[in-house]
């Protein structure tokens, strides 16, 4: 019987991005081509094709394959991605974490979480250490996984360093389906549907914040430098309300640290949605895809916190998509993966195969060059984080291998081994459809 399966490998891609953000259609060919890695990322975009859709030079490669199926949090600290075991199937998360070196072009095996395992658990990178927090627990004498798992409130930090785990303090509360978390500088933010926790790791304490004003489930979260910025989402259910996923949003609400308070942000340009992605660009908050009532969306628009304003983005040459992830390279926004409506007897469920790059600047997209066909199972629901130099696509699961597992836990299966991927370089723009060939998840519902 097929279970959801996550991947165990990874697709990097080489931004060469010498001439990008100029406003020239014309690509530069880069004197030699440096390898980079891309995290998966997947954004949803409109159906409409553009006129003309230029093309950048850039490079993909495979990376080696994780030894663990990569879990819900992750976290990039500078020099390596740290991720915890994912949980499949109605089990809970996994002890095992590990690291990948881009440098060393290698995972290695870190020590494992020091508490029981756990699901919807969240993650932040301080500087120094990893913090994992929050989630839900299956207590004994049953240890059913996740059906009768509840919220906790214990936590650990890890030391990537000195590879060591010290426990923190508990938050003031169980709080078993965070919708997110981010780091000031200072401390950790910690919220769900109607409260928000801070942690100093230096004190390692917990301070309560104020509440939100807006209770969402599914919503995106970045950090502004200054200010928490929350958009989207549906509305949280109460007593397992099941219309409340429906209920979607265009609004959001920001919290300042600092203050302690947190305001309105206003309707965006664009349909509401929940399962949507977004990036902080030092500028804006750019936002793109999700899902709606009707199906898959394909806008995306531009919030700037300065003046509270947002404006629409140009249509994408993508289609409509879920599950996607996007980065910001300091000038584009990198878009890959995800998935997208199936066609009648796909096989492959909806996973999509391509990308695309937004540039601020020129008001404008590309097409990402054709990376190697990869496994389907990391196509959907991918981590993605960017190094400074490369964009790393790690991860994911496949809807094309969703099933109900059997009960108790399940080892997740080994992605198909296959030769490393020829370097491919796209030097000179195209027009018209997208050549052949060949995206942290949203919070999802408790």
């Amino acid at each position: 019987m097929p279970v959801r399966r996550f991947a165990l490998i990874a697709v990097t891609i080489s931004a060469l991005l010498a001439g990008c953000g100029s406003g020239s259609n014309k690509a530069q060919t880069p004197a030699s081509t440096t390898s980079t890695t891309i995290a998966a990322t997947t954004v949803a975009s409109s159906t409409t094709t553009s006129t003309t859709v230029p093309l950048a030079p850039e490079s993909w490669r495979r990376l080696p394959d994780a030894p663990i199926g990569l879990g819900i949090y992750g976290v990039w600290t500078g020099h390596e991605y740290i991720a915890g075991t994912a949980g499949c199937c109605g089990d809970l998360d996994g002890a095992a974490v590990v690291a990948y070196s881009p440098a060393a072009n290698r995972w290695r095996s870190l020590s494992p979480f020091p508490m029981p395992a756990r699901a919807d658990e969240i993650a932040a990178w301080t500087g120094h250490e990893m913090v994992v927090t929050g989630g839900r627990q299956s207590e004994p004498p049953t240890h059913l996984g996740r059906s009768d798992a509840v919220p906790v409130a214990t936590g650990a930090a890890l030391d990537p360093t000195t590879n060591r785990w010290r426990t923190i303090a508990p938050m003031p509360t169980a709080m078993g389906t965070p919708q997110g978390a981010v780091w000031t500088g200072h401390e950790v933010v910690v919220f769900d549907t109607t409260r928000t926790f801070l942690y100093d790791p230096g004190a390692d304490t917990w301070r309560t914040g104020a509440p939100p004003p807006i209770a969402r489930n599914s919503a995106t979260v970045v950090w502004s430098g200054t200010e928490m910025l929350v958009w989207s989402g549906n509305r949280a259910p109460i007593n397992g309300d099941a219309s409340a996923f429906s209920d979607v949003r265009a609004d959001g609400a920001a919290y300042n640290p600092v203050t302690n308070t947190w305001r309105a942000i206003p309707q965006a340009p664009v349909p509401a949605r929940n399962l949507s992605a977004a990036v902080w660009t030092g500028h804006d908050m750019i936002v793109w895809g999700g899902n709606a009532p009707n199906g898959y969306l394909g806008r995306g628009a531009a919030y700037h916190p300065a003046t509270n304003t947002w404006r629409a983005l140009p249509l994408s040459p993508l289609k409509a998509r879920i599950s996607h992830q996007m980065v910001w390279t300091g000038r584009e926004v990198l878009v890959w993966g995800g998935q997208i409506k199936p066609n009648p007897g796909d096989p492959t469920n909806g996973d999509a195969h391509d990308g695309a790059a937004y540039n601020p600047t020129t008001n404008a997209w590309r097409w990402l060059a054709a990376a190697p066909r990869a496994p389907p199972a990391m196509l959907s629901a991918a981590s993605v984080v960017w190094t400074g130099t490369a964009a790393l696509f790690i991860g994911g699961a496949a809807q094309s291998l969703q099933g109900v597992g059997p009960p108790g836990p399940v080892a997740p299966a080994r992605a198909r081994a296959r030769p490393p991927a020829a370097t491919e370089r796209v030097a000179e723009p195209r027009a018209g459809p997208r050549p052949a060939g060949t995206a942290r998840l949203p919070r999802r519902q408790p």
